[in-house]
């Protein structure tokens, strides 16, 4: 089996990174897919995009691009209910091993 050096591992690393820009955005007039908080897709200006918190995808559009909404943050309720039962079982299992020495 082949292996690259690590030299080579970073070269091919830095031109996937560089070329599809350098192709893609030739002047800060492109618009982009920006996939934005919610889940949408909007060709965007980057900046713009940025603006909206959304997240930039160079060099392709909304046609393409693999855009989905965030993940749900847990109410506060939640994550105190989640906290409680993480802590009794915490407990719980402390209790255990101190019965068993």
């Amino acid at each position: 089996m082949y292996r690259l050096s690590r030299a080579s591992r970073i070269a091919l690393l830095v031109a996937n990174l560089v070329i599809p820009i350098a192709v893609a955005a030739p002047s800060m007039g492109n618009t982009f897919a920006c996939c934005l908080p919610d889940g949408g897709c909007e060709n965007l200006l980057i900046m713009t995009c940025d603006d909206r918190g959304g997240a930039s995808l160079v060099g392709r559009n909304c046609m393409d691009a693999p855009c989905r909404p965030a993940a749900p943050l847990l109410s506060p309720f939640a994550l105190a209910v989640l906290l409680t039962g993480i802590s009794a079982v915490a407990i719980h299992g402390l209790r255990r091993r101190g019965r068993s020495n």
